[in-house]
């Protein structure tokens, strides 16, 4: 005998070793195996063979051996074996008296069994496919055949051999068949048989039969059946292999046929049966059936088969006739073994076996779920009802169970019900999308994915499909476990597809698909999942079904403890992707696909979702992605921080991992090198030597909302030249979360590339340069928000907030934050590296006794600890980790998701904040009676309180009346008395009575009031129309409407601006004073009042320059009220108001122009004197008045001059009172010894001088306001000055980067005493690290002497009787307020001669108190009070800029 192929060196060894994760069958005897089969090995000799079996004694040997001897007597050559360690037939532990025997002889396929007494023979083939001689194919029908015969019982059925056509049939490999049909013959119930000679000794387990066939069928029941025929029982036979399918045309189909291993005698046939003829009414069909190519495959290997079939995708199926392996066919749905033991024990998880039979739905916790898809995408519709759409739909589901029919066959023989889509049951139905989701399956078992595994790539999901669809129609895909199917992110398993060799039509009767068996590998899971049948109802003719979907029983362990799971370290990275592509999902599913997939998907837009396996603590390491690099140097690193967090269980993260940008290079094309951006991975450019590089991305994570939670900037691109030069600004801002405050070098080129969005994939391109010398190309920055390049100089890096491209070092890399809420334990660090992006998340896996958890140690994160829920250490104690709070009674004390922060839940549900109220205590429920009641009661008292509030308004106006009858009569007649004579007041040369003629009038009538704009010091300002003309109409207020002065100042305001026709002084459109209380309209300035333009522009929580003002907007508002005021000069009137409260812009973006208002107080310089002398008391704006005016009542141009300089101050100081919080004694004593304000933060050096140049002390000696006007033009016409930053101080933009917060408004300046207040105030001098240039620097110290230079004291007659009045009043002041003793202060003292010492107070004046690390509150870090401590009245008002001098009055009076 001789074996072919697979015995060409047979081992004897054998493991012993048996794999125990999944036994084929536990009940498999391996000693009654080998008792009944002989093992055949190869010798030396090509021409002899020794063969091997188990038997009790020798002469038991002896008799099974004589089956393979041609001569009994030889058998005495029988002898017992001794096995060596290992080899096969040695294993029979449990039956000692089994014994290996062996016996050699020639080789013989043919065999008898051999009777002494008798010697008769009965011939029999020891295994299907044995030969001695080599042969190519054991039956192709070139020659004969000599284990094959055939039977038939029809004349006209007999199998013929034809050779094969191949211009008709290119595709078989084949040159001969056999064939048997007639087309005239009536074959009714006839059969045509290819059968085996004899009968076979045994076979191999793994023993199969492999043969090619067409099979054209006559009726319904043709078939084409393989069969093993048993030789010890009568009329027993076992089918193993079945073909009905019909087919129109004659087709070629490979057949494999599991024949397994047989302990006793067996034949095999192959049968074509013609079935029962069809019905009379139809033509008879030809029947034709052919056969070629068959062989057997593996039969004589009868090795030990519990360890050759111990895979896990491997079953051993054994009766006691048979034995054989099967490979992905345990619980598979389909009974393989004829005990039915492939189907059972197939494990805990529900839902794995799938085959629509049930009763209740389709599956075991499978669930259909569909959505409108379209214009109302968003709109999720419950599992039960969806909404019509074109007809009355119900139910709305694509997916549903059908029985078999013409257009889809039954999978195999007797599955049953199905999964099917049939677009024309469903075509109504448009707009539509169902998913059938499984129940949540556990992770998959790892032994699965282990390379040292007998299990090792055997997790599948087995199905037949059928299917004639387009692509993109329908997908089987692993989805996350917990929230919506359609949102979350999928990996898809399998997609369906149309199949082109379909010939039927739809509208056919024939079956529509062919059926197939479809094996996918699992990728590896590490947590719960779930699998999700997808379908989209896409206005084609598709058509797909389903059955016998199941998993392999090695995907998961038969024992499932999840709190046993390990959960691995998760690292979420760019998938090898870098520049501004978004990551490829194909590399990312190829990365994960044996490290496990823990609930982590790619989404559409490039984002990555992770679900949380395991309720715990988490660690998570992130980096944003460095900027790219030029060819001379790198670009900035990313930041990086670590964190702690806690995590629910099926919590989804949604993630963003920031790319590397991308560089300058040069692609070759048509011999030519053209400019271009390409990613570092490029592999077809070269870097180019000229270009700056884009942003990095930056990396975000967020947690179910629009808010992203974790901010990791990136680092800016490299720039090619020096960063700083002024000429550069093709550059853009990368992606922010924060709104971008925009450097005033970003032009239109920057603005246009600036990215507003994470996740769009950079589409915007640089504009072409038509003027430059060169057209720079486009270089695109990293995924993630990375800013683009346009030039030299590399963009900006995205983050919490965007990095300015146009700034220094860091700061032109994005900034990082973590919000409060999501995590308390953040380190923030740079990282040391231009690298990629990424994400790391560690799970806290130490276990801990409860009520203790695990988290990790602050520092540094790295090591794992058992601590209370809060952090707090946890002991053996009784009490230890019991909650930190009070809680009142009916609420319990819970912990916060993220932070984990302690807080009281009401059993209601409700959250306390405040304990010392007993909110969780219900009120009883309401009846009808107790509504109706409580609306009587209120109904009442709504009546009562109009009554009541009706005849108090109506006694009110009676009494307004009377009152107001009796001052006009007191009025009229103290006028009468003191001779006052209205028409005596002299304008501009006329009496005011015909220079108020001269005014405009308008009808009240006319006049329609709006809102209050605004109250002053004498009257309040309406808006109005006239005419559809927007108008401010300004009325005298109800306390000064019957005061002749203050209607005679009224008609001077009116005058003033009827008179002064100039761009820069505010337009009179007309006037009332017909009636009281007079009124006037003027014209309507949008802007408003400059005092609240530049408060409105102190940095804010947005920005820190809200209104985007440049150092040039402040010095031109200054330049325009110096114009008016120039026009007031040569008309010869001093305003006496001059301040920013009485400025009025046009409007607040660019093109504004102030205008003066308010000239109530303006004067006429007459008869050519130098000045205008006030007499009596005196209301005056002290904080804007010079000395002489306040001493000696004198007022000329130069006052206004001094009222100009305030203004000025007040403007670069944005919006700050002077003086401030002092009262106005204390600012007279100053200025009248010589002291002047301070310089505001970041004004320029000429702005400051000329300031000091209008607080001369002398009024000859300031400027003129031409003078001013002039100097103030050579300022902004020199960019050292006017391109000047906005003037934020370091301390304000330190703390607004730091904390990615901004402070509120302030009401103290930042000066040079803010600065002085910051160094004895910061405790730690790396909270705010302000850097200054050796130019700045030498600015600041010309300016801090400038400012400490004191002014000569002011002299006059009244002087000293003015400074001795105001001294008594502060100490009066001090001693009211219940001081036994009155300090002098130091700047008042006249003997103080240290002018540091005037102007800059003693440290413990300032409110000493370290600054909080996320926010410098400039309400309590600024200098609050310039002086020593003054206790004052609580009835003076220290911000009124009026009051009245009442020190002049009691000199003048003296």
């Amino acid at each position: 005998m001789r074996k072919r192929g697979l015995w060409k060196e047979f081992l004897i060894l054998f493991r012993i070793s048996l794999v125990t994760s999944i036994p084929p069958n536990e009940t498999f005897n391996l000693a009654r195996y080998y008792e009944d089969r002989l093992d055949v090995q190869l010798l030396d000799d090509p021409k002899k063979r020794a063969y091997f079996i188990a038997a009790e004694t020798k002469e038991e040997a002896v008799n099974k051996f004589s089956t393979i001897s041609s001569n009994c007597s030889l058998l005495s050559d029988v002898e017992e074996y001794s096995c060596k360690e290992g080899e096969q037939f040695c294993d029979f532990s449990n039956y000692p008296t089994f014994k290996t025997y062996k016996f050699e002889d020639e080789c013989e396929c043919y065999v008898d069994s051999c009777d002494r007494d008798s010697n008769s023979t009965d011939s029999m083939i020891l295994y299907p496919g044995c030969f001695c001689e080599p042969r190519g194919m054991q039956c192709d029908f070139q020659g004969s055949c000599p284990h094959w015969t055939q039977k038939s019982d029809h004349d006209a059925l007999v199998f013929k051999i034809w050779p094969m056509k191949k211009e008709k049939n290119p595709q078989p490999t084949f040159e001969q068949f056999i064939q048997a049909g007639d087309e005239h013959a009536v074959l009714h119930r006839k059969t045509v048989s290819l059968f085996s000679t004899k009968f076979f000794r045994q076979s191999g387990f793994n023993c199969s039969l492999h043969f090619k066939h067409h099979f054209t069928h006559q009726s319904t029941s043709s078939r084409l059946v393989v069969k093993a025929l048993m030789k010890n029982t009568t009329k027993s036979s076992k089918t193993l292999y079945e073909y009905t399918e019909k087919r129109e045309k004659i087709a070629w189909e490979n057949a494999f046929v599991a024949i397994g291993s047989y302990s006793e005698p067996f034949k095999i046939t192959i049968d074509c049966e013609t079935g029962s003829r069809r019905k009379k009414n139809y033509t008879d069909k030809v029947f034709a059936c052919g056969l070629a190519e068959i062989s057997f495959e593996g039969c004589a290997d009868i090795r030990n088969p519990k360890e050759q079939c111990s895979r896990g995708d491997q079953f051993l199926c054994t009766t006691n006739r048979n034995t054989k392996c099967l490979k992905d066919a345990q619980c598979d749905l389909k009974r393989d073994c004829s005990d039915g033991s492939d189907e059972m024990d197939c494990g805990p998880v529900v839902g794995t076996m799938c085959n629509f039979e049930s009763p209740d739905g389709f599956c075991d916790g499978w669930l259909q779920t569909t959505r409108i898809i379209g214009p109302t995408q968003k709109l999720f519709e419950p599992t039960t009802v969806a909404p019509s759409n074109k007809i009355e739909e119900k139910p709305s589901y694509l997916l549903k169970k059908r029985a078999p029919s013409t257009r889809i066959k039954e999978a195999r023989k007797g599955s049953g019900q199905m999964l099917v889509y049939d677009y024309l049951e469903v075509q109504d139905l448009s707009r539509r999308r169902s998913v059938l989701q499984s129940p949540a399956f556990p992770r998959t078992n790892p032994a699965a994915y282990d390379h040292n595994s007998p299990m090792f790539e055997t997790c599948t999901l087995r199905f037949y499909v059928c299917s004639r669809a387009y692509p993109k129609t329908w997908e089987i895909a692993i989805i996350s476990k917990s929230g919506n199917p359609f949102d979350s992110g999928r990996t898809v398993l399998y997609e369906g597809k149309y199949d082109p060799n379909t010939v039927a039509t739809m509208d056919s009767n024939q079956p529509i698909c062919k059926w197939e068996r479809v094996l996918l590998f699992v990728p590896r899971q590490n947590a719960g999942f779930r699998l999700g049948i997808f379908v989209d109802n896409l206005h084609m003719e598709d058509v797909f079904a389903i059955d016998d979907l199941s998993f392999s029983p090695s995907c998961f362990e038969k024992s499932i403890n999840e709190s046993t799971w390990e959960i691995p370290d998760l690292t979420i990275s760019t998938c090898g992707t870098s520049g501004s592509k978004q990551p490829d999902p194909e590399l990312c599913k190829k990365d994960r696909e044996l490290d496990g997939q823990t609930g982590h998907f790619m989404k559409e837009d490039g984002s990555q979702e992770w679900t949380v396996p395991v309720e715990g603590f988490y660690r998570i390491d992130a980096c944003g992605a460095g900027g790219g690099s030029t060819s001379v140097t790198n670009g900035e690193p990313g930041d990086c921080i670590t964190l702690q967090v806690h995590l629910m269980e099926n919590i989804a993260l949604r993630m963003i991992v920031g790319q590397v940008g991308e560089s300058a290079c040069l692609i070759e094309h048509e011999d030519e090198f053209h400019s271009t951006s390409c990613s570092k991975n490029s592999e077809i450019a070269r870097r180019d030597n000229d270009g700056g590089a884009g942003g990095g991305g930056a990396t975000l994570i967020k947690v179910e909302s629009d808010q992203w939670n974790v901010v990791i900037g990136g680092g800016a691109g490299a720039s090619w030249i020096d960063e700083h030069d002024e000429e550069i600004d093709n550059a853009g801002y990368g992606a922010s979360v924060i709104p971008v405050d925009f450097d005033e070098k970003c032009n239109v080129t920057c603005t246009l590339v600036t990215q507003t969005d994470f996740l769009t994939e950079t589409r915007n391109r640089c504009p072409i340069d038509i003027n430059g010398e060169r057209d720079y190309s486009t270089v695109y920055g990293g995924f993630g928000g990375g800013g683009i390049s346009c030039g030299l100089l590399g963009g900006g890096g995205a983050g919490y907030k965007a990095g300015n491209p146009f700034g220094k070092g860091r700061e032109r890399s994005g900034t990082s934050n973590v919000t409060d809420n999501f995590s308390k334990d953040v380190l923030y660090f740079q990282s040391n590296k231009v690298e990629e992006g990424y994400i790391k998340i560690k799970f806290c896996r130490k276990q801990c006794a409860k009520p203790s958890v695990c988290r990790f140690r602050k520092d540094y994160y790295d090591e794992e600890y058992c601590a209370c829920p809060d952090g707090s250490n946890f002991t053996d104690s009784t009490g230890s980790c019991e909650c930190p709070l009070d809680c009142p009674a009916s609420s319990t004390c819970q912990y916060r998701n993220f932070t984990f922060e302690p807080f009281c839940q009401c059993n209601n549900g409700k959250f306390l904040d405040d304990f010392s109220i007993e909110f969780c205590e219900e009120s009883l429920p309401w009846t009808w009676y107790n509504y109706v009641f409580l609306m009587f009661l209120i109904g009442m008292i709504i009546v009562s309180t109009g009554i009541v509030f009706y005849y108090q308004k109506k006694q009110k106006k009676m009494t307004e009346k009377l009152v107001e009858l009796k001052e006009i009569n007191k009025a009229q007649a103290d006028l009468y008395q003191a001779g006052y004579n209205y028409t005596d007041l002299v304008f501009c040369g006329e009496k005011r009575e015909e220079a108020v003629r001269g005014l405009p009038n308008i009808s009240r009538d006319e006049i329609a009031l709006g809102i209050i704009l605004g109250k002053g010091h004498f009257g309040e300002v309406y808006y109005a129309e006239i005419d559809g003309i927007r108008v401010a109409v300004k009325k005298i207020s109800t306390a000064f409407k019957t005061s002749q002065a203050a209607q005679a100042d009224f008609c001077n305001e009116a005058l003033c601006m009827g008179t002064f026709t100039h761009e820069n002084i505010v337009s009179l459109i007309g006037i009332d004073f017909e009636t009281v209380p007079f009124m006037l309209a003027i014209e309507f300035m949008e802007g408003g009042d400059l005092l609240s333009f530049v408060k409105d522009s102190r940095p804010n929580h947005q920005s820190l320059n809200p209104l985007h003002l440049r150092m040039a907007d402040l010095v031109a508002v200054c330049r325009d009220v110096a114009a008016g005021c120039e026009c007031l000069e040569g008309f010869k009137y001093v305003h006496r108001d001059i301040a920013a409260r009485n400025i009025l812009l046009t409007t607040r973006g660019p093109g504004r122009v102030a205008k003066i208002a308010d000239f109530g107080m303006a004067k006429e310089i007459k008869n050519d004197n130098l000045y205008y002398r006030v007499h009596g008391r005196a209301v005056l704006p002290i904080k804007w008045t010079p000395p002489e005016s306040f001493i000696d009542g004198v007022f000329t141009t130069q006052s206004d001059v001094w009222s100009f300089g305030i203004l000025c101050w007040e403007v670069f100081s944005l919006g700050v009172v002077p003086y401030p919080n002092r009262r106005n004694e204390e600012v007279m004593l100053m200025l009248t010894e010589g002291a002047r304000l301070e310089y505001p933060y970041g004004i320029p050096t000429k702005v400051y001088r000329m300031m000091r140049a209008c607080w001369r002390t002398p009024p000859d000696e300031r400027p003129s306001f031409k003078q001013v006007v002039e100097c103030l033009r050579e300022i902004l016409d020199d960019s050292s000055s006017a391109g000047m930053p906005f003037p934020i101080h370091p301390a304000v933009r330190a703390s607004f980067a730091h904390s990615q917060s901004t402070p509120v408004s302030v009401e103290t300046p930042m000066t040079a005493i803010t600065d002085i207040s910051l160094n004895s105030t910061f405790t730690d001098a790396s909270t705010v690290k302000i850097s200054t240039t050796q130019q700045e620097m030498q600015d600041r110290m010309e300016l801090h002497e400038l400012m400490l230079q004191r002014e000569q004291p002011y002299t006059s007659d009244m002087t000293s009787c003015v400074v001795d009045s105001l001294r008594k009043d502060l100490a009066r002041a001090e001693y009211e307020t219940g001081m036994t003793s009155v300090p002098q202060p130091q700047y008042l003292s006249p003997q103080s001669i240290d002018e540091s010492e005037q102007l800059i107070p003693d440290s413990n004046t300032v409110i000493e108190q370290t600054p909080p690390t996320s926010l410098i509150d400039l309400n309590r870090l600024a200098v609050q009070n310039t002086g020593p401590t003054l206790h004052r009245p609580d009835s003076l008002n220290f911000n009124d800029p009026y009051s009245s001098s009442i020190p002049l009055l009691e000199c003048q009076t003296r």
